[in-house]
C-alpha cells in the first residue's frame, strides 16, 4: 500500500520508499540534501562472512584477526571472543547441532538462510518490510542460468529437510533468490569484499553507474552518504558492481539482478558497447586516434580500417592473463612459473600501454595486482620498492579521475594510499640520508610534484569529508596523513 504520492513508508528524516512505474520501486529525499550528508545508518538482519574468509573474520562482529576461536561443536564458525561466541549463539544454536552431523550444511549461504528464517519468525516488523523487498522470481524461472537454479533448488532442499520450515519449497526457491537479488557485498577498511549482508532498509536502493551516494561499513552495519547535492524526492543510488569496469562486464553483471541499467554511462554505449574506451586498442592507423573493442576487433569507427592481424593475435594472447569473476573486477593471472612476479607485471603493463587506450580496464587491473604485491613502505624494503608504490597508487588515482565520475570510497582511497606512501617513501629516504636546508627541498617538491601533491591532498581532504564519517578509522587515517603533509611542507619551506 502507498499514499497518494507513492510513498510505500518512510525510512527515516531523510528518505523514504516510493512506488516506481519503470523500477518498482525506488528509496527517495523527502528533502534537499547537501553532499556528505549521511542519510542512513542500518544494520543487517542477517550477514555472512563467504566461506573462503570465514577463518579472517569473526562470524558475528566481522573483526580481522588471527586469532579467531572456532565453534568446537559444529567447527564451522569462528569468533574473536568468548562474548561475540555467546551473542551469536542464539540463531547459531539451531543449526550448529545440524552441521555437526552433516558438515556439508557448515556453508554460508545454508547459515543466513536459516538464520533469516529465525529472524523474520521473531520480529513481526523485520517479516514485513522482508516481505516487501522484490523476489524476481518469474524473472528467475525464465532465465537460463542452470547453476543459479540448481543452487536455489539444493539449498532450499536442504533448508526444508534439515529446519523446521513447514512453507512449500517454491516458497523457499522465492526466498532465497530474494536474499540473492537484495543481499549487499560488505567491504572491510581496504575495500575488500568478504561478507554479504542482508538490509531491510538500504536493499531498497537502486543501482547507478555513478551513484549519488557512498556507502562502507563498521562491522555488518552499512552507512550511507550523499555524493551530491540531491533534490527534494530525487532518487538516491548505490552501484551493484565494481563503477570503474566497462559497460560490458557492468552489464552483464547487473544480469544477477534481473534488469537492463538505463543509467547515462550505460546509454551512452547502448548498441554500440565497442566504443566504451575501457576495451579499447589504440588504432594501428598513422594519425587516426580512435580505437577498437579488445572484446569485439571492430573495424575502427573513425578510419574503418580493421587492426592487423599480428596486432589481433598479440591482444588476444595478453588478455588470457585476465580473469573475470562474477561482481568483481577483473584480476591478473599470473603464470605460476614466473620467478619476479613484479618485473613480470611491468613488463606487461608496459606492454598494455603501447596498445590499449589509456582507460582500458586490463591497465587497471594490471595496476591493482602490482599494488597487491608490492611491498608496503616498510624500513625493510628498498628505496625502489618505496618508489614504485608511490608511483603504482598514483597511477591508480589518475585512473580513477579519468572517468571523471561523483566521488566515492574508492577514489577516496586511491588518493590516501597515494598521498600516504608518498609520505612514507619522503620520510624514509629523508631520515636515512639525513636531508636538510636546499637538498631536503629540493627533493620534497620533486617527489610531491611527481604527484600533484597540493592538488592531491586538498582534493582528498574535501572528498573524505564527502564520502566518510567523522568517526570512521579512515577517515582519522586520512586526517594524520594530511597533517604529516602539512608538517613536510613546514618543515621543508616547500
Amino acid at each position: 500500500m502507498s499514499d497518494s504520492n507513492g510513498i510505500i513508508r518512510t525510512i527515516n528524516k531523510h528518505l523514504a520508499i516510493k512506488n516506481s512505474q519503470s523500477k518498482r520501486r525506488k528509496v527517495v529525499t523527502l528533502t534537499d540534501i547537501k553532499k556528505g550528508t549521511l542519510l542512513l545508518v542500518e544494520d543487517a538482519l542477517v550477514s555472512g562472512v563467504k566461506d573462503e574468509f570465514k577463518k579472517e573474520y569473526c562470524n558475528y562482529c566481522h573483526e580481522q584477526t588471527t586469532k579467531l576461536s572456532l565453534c568446537s561443536r559444529c567447527r564451522s564458525s569462528f569468533y574473536c571472543s568468548k562474548e561475540c561466541q555467546k551473542k551469536a549463539y542464539k540463531y547459531h544454536k539451531s543449526e550448529c547441532l545440524l552441521i555437526k552431523e552433516h558438515p556439508e550444511l557448515g556453508n554460508y549461504a545454508f547459515k543466513v538462510m536459516n538464520q533469516i528464517l529465525l529472524k523474520i519468525e521473531d520480529d513481526e516488523k523485520a517479516k514485513k518490510y522482508f516481505d516487501e523487498l522484490i523476489d524476481h522470481y518469474e524473472e528467475f524461472q525464465e532465465s537460463n542460468d542452470k547453476l543459479a537454479k540448481d543452487f536455489v533448488k539444493k539449498l532450499a532442499i536442504d533448508i526444508k529437510k534439515f529446519t523446521e520450515y513447514e512453507g512449500s519449497l517454491e516458497c523457499l526457491m522465492k526466498m532465497i533468490n530474494k536474499i540473492n537479488c537484495n543481499a549487499i557485498s560488505i567491504f572491510n577498511d581496504s575495500l575488500f569484499n568478504y561478507a554479504m549482508g542482508l538490509f531491510l532498509q538500504a536493499s531498497n536502493i537502486n543501482h547507478d553507474c555513478n551513484p549519488n551516494c557512498t556507502e562502507y561499513y563498521k562491522g555488518d552495519t552499512i552507512y550511507i552518504k550523499a555524493v551530491k547535492d540531491l533534490s527534494k524526492g530525487e532518487e538516491i543510488t548505490i552501484s551493484y558492481v565494481p563503477f570503474y569496469d566497462s559497460c560490458r562486464n557492468r552489464q552483464h553483471n547487473l544480469k544477477n539482478y534481473y534488469f537492463t541499467c538505463q543509467c547515462s554511462r550505460c546509454l551512452k554505449y547502448k548498441d554500440q558497447l565497442y566504443l566504451d574506451p575501457t576495451e579499447g586498442i589504440k588504432c594501428t592507423t598513422k594519425n587516426c586516434d580512435c580505437y577498437i573493442s579488445h572484446v569485439e576487433f571492430n573495424p575502427c569507427p573513425k578510419c574503418h580500417q580493421n587492426l592487423p592481424q599480428e596486432r589481433v593475435n598479440k591482444v588476444k594472447r595478453i588478455k588470457e592473463y585476465f580473469q573475470t569473476k562474477e561482481s568483481k573486477l577483473i584480476n591478473v593471472l599470473i603464470p605460476p612459473n614466473i620467478e619476479n612476479p613484479i618485473n613480470w607485471l611491468e613488463r606487461l603493463l608496459k606492454e598494455l600501454k603501447e596498445l590499449l587506450h589509456p582507460q582500458n580496464i586490463y591497465i587497471l587491473a594490471t595496476l591493482n595486482k602490482l599494488d597487491a604485491i608490492i611491498p608496503d613502505n616498510d624500513a625493510q624494503y628498498d628505496e625502489l620498492f618505496k618508489s614504485k608504490k608511490t608511483l603504482n597508487n598514483y597511477e591508480i588515482y589518475c585512473y580513477c579521475q579519468s572517468q571523471s565520475l561523483n566521488p566515492s570510497c574508492y577514489n577516496t582511497y586511491s588518493m590516501y594510499y597515494c598521498l600516504t606512501n608518498a609520505l612514507n617513501e619522503i620520510f624514509d629516504y629523508i631520515e636515512e640520508h639525513r636531508l636538510q636546508g636546499k637538498r631536503m627541498k629540493k627533493y620534497v617538491k620533486e617527489k610531491l610534484d611527481a604527484i600533484h601533491g597540493s592538488i592531491l591532498s586538498k582534493k582528498l581532504e574535501t572528498e573524505a569529508m564527502i564520502t566518510l564519517d567523522v568517526n570512521h578509522i579512515m577517515y582519522k587515517n586520512i586526517q594524520r596523513t594530511l597533517l604529516g603533509y602539512d608538517n613536510l611542507i613546514k618543515a621543508s619551506c616547500y
